[in-house]
């Protein structure tokens, strides 16, 4: 796994962190070591949207890479690959599907509301689980590195 690249310009070397990787549509995050959905060719490559308990089916239903363990990720998890010091969308550019809009976590708020995280800046919300918004399913990545 390589973690660090290393650029040398004229005498100076930079370290660059690699901390996402890309390889069909899947992100892998080197420092988590999740594996984000970021191909939705079952969706005519637009990014899936649908309510909370259909955007949960969608996740346990995604076949992707030829791997079916998929989920929807948690408020916390999707804050790891939000990016601060970007916005509209706050993602790193590594993610090439993604909006500026409300992705839906597995947490509950009380009753009916769920949190998940506005990637226009980055900033979680609660919602009626009615609403519908974006979904990115997550997996964990048994071996930190299946590429």
């Amino acid at each position: 796994m390589i973690n660090k690249i290393f650029l040398t310009l004229i005498g100076l070397t930079i370290i660059v962190n690699a901390d996402f990787d890309r390889h069909n549509g899947i992100i892998l995050d080197f420092n988590t070591g999740f594996e984000w959905q970021d191909n939705y060719s079952d969706n005519s490559n637009n990014i899936k949207e649908s309510t909370w308990s259909n955007a949960i089916k969608y996740c346990q239903e995604l076949n992707l890479g030829n791997k079916s363990d998929w989920r929807l990720p948690s408020r916390k998890e999707l804050l790891t690959i939000v990016d601060k010091n970007r916005n509209r969308p706050a993602i790193d550019s590594t993610f090439r599907k993604t909006s500026s809009n409300f992705y839906w976590s597995i947490d509950r708020f009380e009753g009916k509301y769920v949190w998940g995280i506005d990637f226009f800046y980055g900033s979680k919300g609660r919602y009626d689980e009615n609403n519908e918004f974006l979904i990115r399913c997550v997996r964990e990545d048994k071996k930190n590195n299946n590429f």
